[in-house]
């Protein structure tokens, strides 16, 4: 997988993040980092929050998730405050992250690499 530190180097290169896409590489089984991702792709607008992450996915830590495969992928999450209901009959804060039109398409094209979409 491709660290923030070799795509600067791509780019100090002259090659673009794009062409520095296609050497990074999914396993070509689902995994939890894939099928969250798939989960991005096909929420699209409506994103994720670390609620549901952890209901859908058992994934306890989608900050962390996230900022793994920002990371690893080189795909950008759009992310925002919000308010959800709690079990005490209260709001609770939390992040809503959600792939925009240009990170989307990277995480299909990822994906269908990986043959998981």
């Amino acid at each position: 997988m491709m660290t923030e530190k070799q795509l600067d180097k791509t780019k100090a290169a002259g090659l673009a993040p794009e062409a520095a896409l296609e050497n990074i590489k999914l396993p070509k089984h689902s995994t939890k980092k894939t099928a969250i991702l798939k989960s991005f792709v096909e929420l699209a607008d409506q994103g994720l929050n670390c609620f549901q992450a952890a209901i859908k996915y058992r994934d306890f830590v989608l900050r962390s998730t996230v900022s793994d495969m920002q990371r690893d992928y080189g795909i950008r999450f759009s992310r925002e405050w919000i308010k959800v209901p709690n079990q005490f009959g209260t709001e609770t804060d939390c992040v809503r992250y959600w792939l925009d039109a240009e990170n989307k398409a990277k995480a299909i094209d990822l994906l269908k690499r990986a043959e998981v979409l």
